[in-house]
């Protein structure tokens, strides 16, 4: 059964797209092109908080938050091993780190490319001030994420979906061409057919 992903070229939904992808599962896209498309009653009534992705599953029920779609994804399908089994170490690690950029190394990402939204001060400097401590964060984080990697990835030769989401959040900000670990792990992780093609339709560099 067909499952609706809404999203946008360059977002976070490129991660849920690669999920479906690596998992076999048929889907559809519409496209959110524009922000006040997030706005729009029809929209708000999927995802409430107005922002993308939104995965509608077969049901019909909407789910939204990266994290949230992944592991409803890796509960449909265990068999794809998005990530390890349940009930394991490797498991644990997997998520631990999931939750980590879901909630840090993004949150970071967002205050880089959107500063004016992180201070209520208008000036040029306090948005630049803003973005400029972005970075450094970004750096910090990603740069726990490659310092905890067991081989090319987080679990050694194992790629799991937490990899997947590191490498895309890693190309939102210059480390991903400079810092030779996480271009590595961009390379590893496109060497899988199905994520680069996710990869490559939202229009994420190579």
């Amino acid at each position: 059964m067909t499952m609706t992903l809404y999203w946008r070229a360059g977002s976070g939904s490129m991660v849920v797209e690669a999920a479906l992808r690596m998992i076999g599962q048929p889907f559809t896209r519409v496209e959110v092109a524009a922000k006040s498309d997030q706005r729009q009653a029809a929209f708000l009534a999927l995802n409430p908080t107005g922002r993308i992705p939104v995965l509608v599953l077969p049901e019909q029920q909407p789910v939204f938050e990266t994290m949230a779609i992944l592991l409803a994804l890796d509960e449909r399908h265990p068999q794809a091993a998005l990530l390890p089994a349940s009930g394991t170490a490797e498991r644990a690690t997997a998520v631990q780190w999931l939750a980590f950029l879901a909630t840090q190394a993004y949150g970071s990402a967002l205050r880089y490319w959107y500063p004016q939204r992180h201070t209520s001060d208008p000036a040029e400097a306090a948005i630049a001030a803003v973005k400029r401590q972005s970075a450094i964060d970004m750096r910090r984080d990603l740069g726990l994420y490659c310092a905890a990697m067991q081989g090319k990835f987080l679990l050694g030769d194992r790629l799991t979906i937490t990899d997947v989401y590191a490498a895309m959040i890693g190309d939102w900000e210059e480390p991903a061409f400079t810092d030779a670990r996480l271009a590595a792990l961009r390379e590893a992780v496109l060497g899988v057919d199905t994520v680069r093609a996710a990869w490559e339709s939202h229009q994420f560099s190579r």
